[in-house]
């Protein structure tokens, strides 16, 4: 029924592939140097009084 040139089995390789390389990404981008400042800052964000309220 497969033609003989297709492997079905090599898409959950590459799917998982793809996967743990934008998950080992993310953490690395979560975690470079520099970013605590950045998410402290933002964690922040609603706390401040100038939320523009008319």
């Amino acid at each position: 029924m497969s033609q003989p040139g297709i492997d079905l089995l090599i898409f959950p390789k590459i799917g998982l592939l793809i996967f743990v390389s934008v998950f080992l990404l993310s953490l690395v981008w979560i975690y470079r140097r520099g970013s605590s400042k950045t998410y402290e800052e933002t964690s922040n964000l609603p706390f401040e009084d100038d939320a523009g309220t008319p």
